[in-house]
This record gives C-alpha cells, structure tokens and sequence, in this order.
C-alpha cells in the first residue's frame, strides 16, 4: 500500500520532504543519494490514496513550503504528523489498519534501521 511520508534532513530543525512512496525502502535511499545529511523517518502512513493525501498536506503546510516538496520544520509540521496520527486530519484510513498499525510500525522501523545500517556501512568503508 502507498505510504505518506515525513522524512527530516539533518534532525533537529532540519527540512523536512514530504511525499509518497509505493516503496518506502527504495525512496529514502534514492533521497539520501542526493542529501549530504543523514535522513530520518518522522513519520509514515499507509494510505490508498496517500497522492491525494499529500496534496492536501502540501496545501495546510505551503506557508513552510522552502522548494517543491521540502519545508520547514516547525510547529505547524508536528501538528499535521499528530492530525494525520490520531485521524482528525480527515485522512482516509486504510482497510484493516487497526489490524495492521504494529506491522506497519515495525515495517518503518525496520526501513529505518536497513537505512541506518547501509549509511554506517558506507561511511566505515570510507579512506
């Protein structure tokens, strides 16, 4: 299923991209080829119509918007990612997410960890 992403450049305050992959996996990897910084998953949601989705988080969010798809952190960001969280951000929720929120969440985690792991392995190989 698509996933809704929120994926930070950097920490902290850094910028944050905001998309939708089929696969998560592959998409943060790609964007890390481009990004001298380390990249970390925010926040991700299944949703079938996760297109449509970040549109209308693009549009809530354009006063942050930097470039295309990258905006600022702030506030505004964590409130939307809760919105989105807690199904007030009038989100169309998945079939059977309920049954599937803990293997979804274990999924992005495990993205994470791959990512991290193949980060770390690159930078040892390093001179």
């Amino acid at each position: 299923m698509p996933v809704l992403y929120f994926i930070q450049s950097g920490g902290g305050n850094g910028p944050v991209k905001i998309g939708w992959a089929g696969d998560l996996r592959i998409r943060i990897g790609t964007l890390q080829v481009g990004n001298p910084r380390p990249l970390r998953i925010l926040f991700a949601h299944e949703a079938a119509d996760a297109a449509d989705l970040e549109r209308r988080v693009h549009r809530e969010l354009s006063s942050l918007r930097m470039r295309g798809e990258w905006f600022r952190y702030s506030r505004q960001i964590r409130e939307v990612i809760s919105a989105i969280a807690d199904g007030s951000f009038d989100v169309p929720v998945p079939i059977d997410r309920a049954a599937n929120e803990a293997a979804f969440s274990k999924y992005v985690a495990d993205v994470q960890r791959w990512f991290d792991d193949r980060i770390d392995g690159a930078i040892r190989a390093l001179p």
